[in-house]
């Protein structure tokens, strides 16, 4: 079940944006999007692109945990 599929009355607030283009680092510099998941990739082009964005002490960084589908095999993952 999506998101869209849980909140059908709210469908018209979710869009999604293309990363090629950066314009997702473009609503989080610009503050309309509060976060965003991406990698230690995107710091050059946020340093370069967005302002006083990141140098401004205004990005931080969080983990998301430990993945163990690394190690995973067919046999300890049921399909």
């Amino acid at each position: 079940m999506t998101i869209v599929d849980r909140y059908p009355d709210q469908a018209h607030r979710f869009s999604s944006v293309t990363a090629d283009s950066n314009a997702d680092q473009a609503l989080l510099t610009t503050g309309k999007a509060a976060m965003m998941v991406h990698g230690t990739w995107t710091y050059g082009s946020m340093a370069g692109e967005g302002g006083d964005f990141a140098s401004g002490g205004h990005l931080g960084y969080m983990t998301s945990g430990r993945s163990t589908a690394a190690r995973a095999t067919p046999a300890t993952c049921p399909s």
